[in-house]
C-alpha cells in the first residue's frame, strides 16, 4: 500500500494548493483536472487491493 498512501498524499497536496486558485479560472481547472485523475488513481488501487484481497 506505499503507492496508496504515496497518492494519497499528492492528492493532499493538490488540493491544499488548490484552495487558493479563483474558482473558474484556467489553473483552477488544470488543478481540478489533476486532482481528478489523482482521486481515478486512488480508486483504483484501493479497488485493485480489495479485489486482489477477496479472490
Amino acid at each position: 500500500m506505499k503507492s496508496y498512501h504515496k497518492f494519497e498524499a499528492k492528492l493532499s497536496r493538490e488540493q491544499y494548493l488548490n484552495r487558493h486558485k479563483e474558482v473558474g479560472s484556467a489553473n483552477w481547472k488544470k488543478a481540478q483536472q489533476k486532482i481528478g485523475r489523482l482521486h481515478r488513481k486512488v480508486a483504483n488501487i484501493r479497488q485493485d487491493a480489495l479485489h486482489k484481497l477477496t479472490t
